[in-house]
């Protein structure tokens, strides 16, 4: 170990790999391990997102009538529907037949929920001009629109795709229990937030309700149908406090029947549902849909009242931030580790022709590199599977450190001292070279 790291010394001030002929006396310890587990994200949110990915993956059989429906600019369709609560035709939540997809844009290729609304009378200006006015709209509560067309007889709306989303309606479907109140105030804050903003902007919804609102995985409400409302109505102006206020309205609505867990609340229902509200909640909520359900009061006055929630919602949001920025820097490490480790797999010991232009010169420093940190053993000759050395090691390499490492021919009888950003150069020229080749 004394001779290795005297013949570091020596090479780094010499600026470049020097070739010796000796072995060190023993072999050197270790460094501490890690686990491939502490490489990555952790298990647990991988499989949330393998979930995810699997759901945006479904897809209709190929032999499925409904592939007629949809517009030949997308593929991979899969209809987002139940089909088993409500037969095909009936008018939905807009008055009109529809049916929601998911598809695949062959433009960008990125998912989108494709909304086509059968029956409706409109023109290409008439969908030009709402697409003009919610296309700006971007908002962490609201489901972006991004296009309007008017294809097979039927309008077809574009909106952000969310996996594993579930409507409202939905939701309180799956758990006949009511929801705790905590939950029922950051669900409400967050639909609050994004209500203003698209107020904000001289907009309305219109059409809010349990099977608008979606609650995506995260406890994240986002409202739904943007652009839909100002399409079918186009025809019957409204003045925009009106329409804001109905927008209110139909969220308290929404918010009550989530806490009382009914499939909805009309208008009419709403004091009935409000005393049965009162029986399980805090004063401060039940005053609060009372106000927001009889329509005395706007988005802004509503998160006023809600502050206490909408307080707790960004210590979440800070802490979620900081969570995601830890995951972050592990999935930053994981990235530049595997396109090195692409680059070494490309160079390393290619076959044929180019067996022996792998073997010479700065791809043998490479190779040399590669068994120095993937083919470690101990004293006993047993294998060494220790991904600390291995992540360290790759670290070092990536930003090309000054720090020099002992390197070992396979039949022990040269060693090789170089620094990282040697072995760095050696990489970037070997690639270069492979890549003109390539071309």
């Amino acid at each position: 170990a004394a001779a290795a790291a005297a013949a570091a010394a020596a090479a780094a001030g010499q600026g470049g790999p020097q070739v010796y002929d000796w072995l060190p006396e023993r072999v050197l310890p270790a460094p501490p391990r890690r686990t491939l587990q502490t490489l990555g994200v952790p298990e647990h949110i991988r499989k949330h997102f393998q979930a995810l990915d699997l759901e945006a993956s479904r897809e209709m059989e190929p032999a499925d009538e409904m592939h007629k429906e949809v517009p030949t600019v997308f593929h991979s369709a899969a209809c987002l529907d139940d089909l088993s609560s409500a037969p095909r035709g009936a008018a939905g939540a807009y008055g009109y037949p529809a049916t929601v997809f998911k598809v695949v844009s062959r433009d960008d290729s990125q998912p989108y929920a494709l909304r086509r609304l059968d029956g409706v009378r409109t023109t290409p200006a008439v969908a030009d001009r709402v697409l003009q006015r919610w296309q700006h709209v971007r908002h962490p509560s609201v489901v972006a629109l991004h296009d309007v067309t008017l294809q097979h007889r039927a309008v077809f709306f574009r909106h952000e795709y969310h996996a594993g989303a579930r409507t409202l309606r939905q939701r309180c479907a799956a758990d006949p229990a009511p929801p705790p109140e905590a939950a029922v105030w950051r669900l409400l804050a967050q639909m609050l937030l994004g209500l203003r903003a698209v107020h904000a902007q001289g907009l309305a919804f219109r059409t809010l309700g349990p099977t608008t609102i979606l609650i995506t995985p995260g406890m994240r409400a986002r409202l739904g149908g943007g652009g839909i409302g100002d399409l079918l109505e186009f025809e019957s102006p409204r003045p925009a406090e009106e329409l804001a206020r109905d927008d209110v309205v139909k969220l308290g609505l929404a918010v009550l029947a989530m806490a009382t867990r009914s499939a909805s609340v009309p208008p009419a229902a709403a004091p009935s549902a409000l005393a049965m509200l009162a029986q399980h909640c805090s004063p401060e909520l039940h005053a609060l849909l009372s106000r927001m359900a009889a329509g005395t009061m706007g988005a802004e006055d509503a998160l006023v009242e809600a502050g206490h929630a909408v307080a707790r919602e960004l210590d979440v949001a800070l802490a979620t931030s900081d969570a995601m920025h830890a995951q972050l820097a592990m999935e930053y490490q994981s990235s530049r580790m595997l396109r090195l480790l692409i680059k070494m797999g490309w160079i390393n010991e290619r076959p044929g022709d180019m067996a022996q232009w792998s073997e010479s010169e700065g791809r043998y420093v490479l190779k040399l590199a590669r068994d120095a940190i993937f083919h470690q053993v101990d004293a006993n000759g047993a294998p060494v599977l220790d991904a600390g050395h291995v992540i360290q090691s790759l670290a070092k390499l990536d930003a090309g450190a000054d720090e020099h490492v002992v390197l070992s021919s396979r039949d022990g009888k040269n060693l090789l001292v170089a620094s990282y950003r040697d072995v760095r150069v050696a990489l970037e020229e070997a690639f270069q070279e492979l890549y003109s080749a390539s071309s």
